[in-house]
C-alpha cells in the first residue's frame, strides 16, 4: 500500500528508513544543479505555476514568479502548446511540454533570483 504523509509528520520507520529520507531530502536541492530531477514529477503537459510550485517545494522556499518564468523561458527547453487549464472564471495558464535535447541544453544552474541559484 502507498500513501503520502507531509515530510514534517513522518510516522516512525523501521532501520534505517528515516536516515534514508533525510538524506534523500539533502540530495535533492545539490542535483538539480546538474540534472532536471523535477522532470519526473510533472505531468506531461504542465503550467508554468505547477512548474514554479514543484521548484519552490523541492527547494522550500519562494521564488519570484517573474524572474522565474524570465529564465524558465529563456533557457528555450519548454514548447508552448495551443492548450490551457482552466483553474478560475479568469486564469487559464498555458501548457507547455518538455522539449529535451540533451546535446543542446547541458543542464547549467541559471540564476532566477538575486539571491539563490536554481536549474530546471
Amino acid at each position: 500500500m502507498i500513501f503520502l504523509v507531509y515530510i514534517q509528520n513522518l510516522p516512525f520507520l523501521l532501520l534505517d528508513h528515516e536516515q534514508m529520507i533525510i538524506k534523500a531530502l539533502e540530495l535533492i536541492p545539490t542535483q538539480l544543479s546538474y540534472q532536471p530531477v523535477g522532470l519526473n514529477l510533472l505531468r506531461d503537459k504542465f503550467t508554468l505555476p505547477e512548474l514554479q510550485k514543484l521548484y519552490e517545494t523541492i527547494l522550500d522556499r519562494k521564488i519570484d514568479r517573474h524572474n522565474f518564468q524570465k529564465k524558465i523561458l529563456s533557457m528555450d527547453i519548454l514548447r508552448r502548446l495551443d492548450q490551457h487549464r482552466k483553474i478560475g472564471p479568469h486564469c487559464s495558464p498555458n501548457l507547455y511540454l518538455i522539449r529535451l535535447n540533451t546535446k543542446k541544453h547541458s543542464w547549467k544552474v541559471k540564476d532566477l533570483d538575486s539571491k539563490t541559484m536554481y536549474v530546471v
